[in-house]
């Protein structure tokens, strides 16, 4: 008999993952085949979810780099919300993770990281990644102006 397991992919879950992925193929720049790329990485970032809470993001680029041999978007998954920046592609997938919230609506980095500490989880690596993030910099860019 198998042990039933619910899964922690539930309804807002899938409303964030498909709304940072519209916000990555919103902002990305460059070809349509580009656009497509980040929309699906966007989408796939959270996949994890499924199997592993703790360690969501890693799970998630292992599951798609053995299955499906997409190590493109499968590096940026995997380390998504860390204090690294590794290129354009995970600047604006960490941006958008932050101006995405658990429900899917666009909300401003201060508040996403708010719910992220509500929930008890730090939120300092994310700070030192944001800190630097292109994306982030414009958008404050504009604030000020």
């Amino acid at each position: 008999m198998s042990k039933e397991r619910s899964t922690m992919l539930d309804e807002n879950r899938l409303k964030h993952m498909l709304g940072v992925a519209r916000l990555c193929y919103e902002l990305a720049e460059g070809s349509e085949t580009y656009k497509r790329e980040m929309w699906l990485m966007g989408f796939l970032h959270d996949i994890g979810y499924e199997f592993d809470e703790n360690n969501h993001a890693e799970v998630g680029a292992k599951l798609l780099a053995d299955t499906f041999g997409v190590n493109g978007i499968s590096f940026p998954i995997e380390h998504h919300g860390g204090p690294m920046q590794f290129g354009e592609r995970m600047e604006l997938l960490n941006y958008a993770d932050m101006c995405i919230s658990p429900t899917g609506e666009r909300i401003s980095i201060d508040e996403r990281l708010k719910e992220i500490e509500s929930r008890g989880k730090t939120t300092i690596p994310l700070k030192t990644t944001l800190r630097n993030n292109r994306f982030a910099k414009e958008e404050q860019n504009e604030k000020e102006q």
